[in-house]
């Protein structure tokens, strides 16, 4: 299977600044916000060896961005959404959604029930294809 999860961790972490936390694991709650829950979503393979190994893969990632400003929650999630697509389109990932849901509850980085209304969140869904050593356009 062809997992760039680390990979795409570490350019992102290089990326944006140190005063946004990264997850990649469920918690009950972020360590501190603003924060960035990041996911590998699927690896389906587009072509194998006649080992069965895989040659390319359509990768899928999702980032959701969390913000507890009391004052412009908005804003610093879309700063954040755009350094994180900065790398994805760097890496020739194409956005495949860009969702404000700006009073999270179940489905979020928590593991239990969470829901308030003084925490914003963006949903970004990126689709790419890769092999073991590059990324390619779809």
């Amino acid at each position: 299977m062809i997992d760039k999860e680390t990979e795409i961790y570490n350019l992102i972490r290089n990326y944006i600044s140190d005063d946004v936390d990264i997850i990649t694991d469920m918690i009950q709650a972020p360590a501190k916000f603003p924060c960035i829950y990041m996911q590998q979503t699927n690896s389906l393979p587009r072509r194998e060896t006649q080992e069965a190994d895989e040659e390319y893969a359509l990768l899928m990632y999702q980032f959701d961005i969390y913000s507890n400003k009391v004052v412009g929650r908005k804003y610093e999630c879309k700063q954040i959404a755009q350094q994180v697509d900065a790398v994805m389109r760097h890496l020739n990932f194409t956005r495949t959604a860009f969702i404000r849901n700006y009073n999270p509850s179940e489905g979020t980085v928590y593991t239990n029930d969470v829901h308030d209304e003084n925490i914003d969140r963006y949903i970004l869904r990126y689709e790419g294809m890769a092999s073991e050593e590059h990324y390619y356009r779809r």
